[in-house]
């Protein structure tokens, strides 16, 4: 069939049915969808049957995008060196489980809902701000045995140590009273 043509009913076919130009649809109902480019040599995509929508390109960068006109547009994007998800025109993106905000990613930064566990090293270049500090450390994690270790240019400013050894490197200023544990009788107080 050539030209343009339009067909009333259904149509069914026991074959592949392709096209060079455009195809559309009001709806596509289909057990699998898959998307893409063919490489270089006119080869068309290889399904992979593990998945239920497939987008295949061969070179530059696969995008997708999926939009609510005039709203928030989620873009996924796959280069040959990353994977990249994220929100465009500078709305939130938001990262839910079981239908509830777990993560929202906007221009300010990243909001965390809930605990943050790490197995390794946190660092920040800027200020850690918390309601509470809680430190929990194996004493034989290699790390002196500091439960709490404040530095300055990889000197020691502050020290709690394993045995609840404090070791200022300046001045301690107590704004009244020293009181000795299990003993509240005896201590030291400042005027």
């Amino acid at each position: 069939v050539t030209g343009k043509t339009c067909f009333v009913g259904h149509i069914t076919a026991s074959g592949n049915i392709s096209s060079s130009g455009e195809v559309r649809s009001k709806d596509v109902s289909a057990n699998f969808g898959m998307f893409g480019t063919g490489d270089s040599a006119g080869n068309p995509i290889a399904r992979n049957g593990d998945f239920g929508l497939q987008v295949t390109k061969y070179g530059g960068n696969a995008q997708v995008l999926v939009e609510r006109v005039g709203n928030a547009e989620l873009l996924i994007n796959t280069t040959h060196e990353s994977a990249d998800i994220g929100s465009r025109n500078n709305y939130p993106l938001h990262i839910l489980h079981n239908n509830t905000d777990r993560v929202k990613i906007d221009a300010v930064g990243i909001n965390v809902i809930g605990h943050i566990t790490a197995s390794g090293n946190i660092s920040a270049s800027g200020v850690i701000s918390s309601s509470r500090l809680y430190v929990n450390v194996d004493g034989s994690s290699g790390y002196q045995d500091y439960i709490l270790q404040v530095q300055e240019d990889r000197a020691n400013k502050f020290t709690v140590d394993g045995g609840g050894n404090i070791s200022p490197a300046g001045t301690l200023y107590i704004p009244q009273y020293i009181t000795h544990t299990g003993d509240t009788d005896t201590g030291l107080e400042f005027a």
